[in-house]
C-alpha cells in the first residue's frame, strides 16, 4: 500500500502504486541465482525511494504503537515478484536487529534455536552468547549493547511471552511448570566467580549442567539423560558407522569430479578485490598456492 509517492510535478503519474511497470525491465529475471552477481546498492532509484518511503512510514507506525503500549511491533513486509528480486531487496534492507530500540519501545525480545538438521546448534547457551556479542557492533556506545540480564530474559521469559505461555513457563514461580536447569558452579566456566549472569551468557557452554527438570520430571541427572540409554544409543551408532562410512566414501568418490571446478570458484572469489581486507592475518599469503 503506497503511503507516499515520488510525484515531482503535476504532470507526473504516481509510480509507487505500479512500481513494477517502471522498473521491471531493469530487475533480474526469475530465479534466486539470477541475482548472484548484482549489486543491491545498484537497484533502480525508484525502488530505493519506495523502500525508504515505506520504511519511513513503518518507523512512524512503530513509534505510534510503542507510545500506545503495544508490545508487538508492526511487520515490515515487501512482496517481490520472484526470488531473485527478493534476494536483492533483502540484501538492500538487511542489517543487525535494532534490539535496544525495540526494548526501549517496550517490544518483547525472544531468543530461540533450531534443530540439529537445520541449524548449527540447538544449545541455548550458544544462542545467548551470540546474541550478547553480535549486537555490540551496532554502536560504539556500550550503553546501547545488550547486557547479560537482558539476554537471559530474552532466552527465558521473553521466549515464554513470544508463544503466549508467560503464565505457564519462563520463570520459577508458584503455579508455573517446574522447568529448570541446575548447574555446577565449581567448573572452570564459573571460576573465578563474578556476576553469575555474565558467566551464564558468555562462559557457559552446557558442560556445567548437572540436572534438567521439565514440568517437574527429571530429564537429566548427574549429567546423564534419564529417559534414554546413552551408552546403548552410542553403541548402536558405532555399529552403524562402517556402513555409513562406506556409503560416504562412495558419495565422495562420485563428487571427486566437482572438486577442481569448485576449488577454482573459491580461488577466484578469494582473489576478488572487494575494497576491504577481509583476512585475519598478514603472516600468510593471500592465496595458499602451496597447498
Amino acid at each position: 500500500v503506497p503511503v507516499a509517492d515520488n510525484v515531482i510535478s503535476r504532470g507526473d503519474m504516481p509510480r509507487f502504486r505500479n512500481l513494477w511497470d517502471h522498473i521491471g525491465r531493469r530487475m533480474p529475471r526469475r530465479g534466486r541465482g539470477k541475482a548472484a552477481g548484482l549489486d543491491p546498492l545498484a537497484i533502480p532509484v525508484e525502488l530505493q525511494t519506495a523502500l525508504e518511503a515505506l520504511y519511513g512510514h513503518y518507523e512512524k507506525t512503530f513509534e505510534t504503537w510503542a507510545e500506545a503500549g503495544i508490545d508487538v511491533p508492526p511487520c515490515f513486509i515487501v512482496v517481490c515478484n520472484n526470488t531473485a528480486t527478493s534476494k536483492l531487496v533483502y540484501d538492500y534492507v538487511s542489517g543487525i536487529c535494532p534490539v535496544r530500540r525495540l526494548l526501549d519501545a517496550g517490544v518483547n525480545l525472544a531468543l530461540g534455536s533450531d534443530g540439529l538438521s537445520t541449524s548449527d546448534t540447538p544449545r541455548m547457551f550458544s544462542v545467548m552468547q551470540c546474541a550478547g556479542l553480535m549486537h555490540n557492533v551496532s554502536s560504539p556506545d556500550n550503553a546501547y549493547w545488550l547486557d547479560a540480564h537482558e539476554v537471559l530474559h530474552a532466552a527465558t521469559l521473553g521466549g515464554a511471552y513470544s508463544v503466549l505461555l508467560e503464565d505457564e513457563i519462563g520463570s520459577l514461580e508458584p503455579g508455573k511448570r517446574a522447568d529448570m536447569a541446575i548447574l555446577d558452579m565449581r567448573t572452570a566456566n564459573f571460576t573465578p566467580l563474578n556476576d553469575v549472569r555474565n558467566h551464564l551468557v558468555y562462559c557457559e557452554n552446557g558442560s556445567s549442567v548437572e540436572t534438567v527438570i521439565v514440568n517437574g520430571e527429571i530429564m537429566v541427572e548427574n549429567g546423564r539423560l534419564t529417559r534414554v540409554d546413552e551408552e546403548a544409543l552410542m553403541d548402536e551408532l558405532r555399529d552403524m558407522m562402517p556402513a555409513i562410512k562406506a556409503d560416504q566414501a562412495r558419495l565422495e568418490a562420485r563428487n571427486e569430479a566437482f572438486i577442481p571446478p569448485l576449488a577454482e570458484v573459491w580461488r577466484r572469489c578469494a582473489e576478488a578485490d572487494i575494497g576491504i581486507d577481509r583476512w585475519g592475518s598478514d603472516n600468510v599469503p593471500r592465496w595458499p598456492t602451496n597447498r
